[in-house]
């Protein structure tokens, strides 16, 4: 009976909720999602662990060196055409 309430309690996330609403909710977890339990709701209903990522910042630090190696071996090799 618990399941069936929360059935009826998700079918307030539609605009027009009704028992084929509710059904195919129930339909849905039971047949395709194996949930015969409040807990499976709950555990269906969690959303995933978002992963941290972290940042690469000696990759970063490294690219922004060589720019500014790039930067500074052009303006050289200017500076050497200027005086040519």
């Amino acid at each position: 009976m618990e399941i069936v309430l929360k059935g009826c309690e998700n079918s307030k996330k539609t605009s027009n909720p009704s028992i084929n609403y509710i059904d195919g909710i129930l339909t849905s977890w039971y047949h395709k999602g194996g949930i015969k339990t409040l807990e499976d709701i709950k555990i269906k209903d969690t959303p995933p662990e978002r992963k941290e990522y972290q940042k690469n910042t000696k990759k970063i630090d490294q690219l922004k060196q060589n720019k500014l190696d790039f930067i500074i071996l052009n303006k050289g090799h200017l500076i050497c055409q200027l005086k040519n």
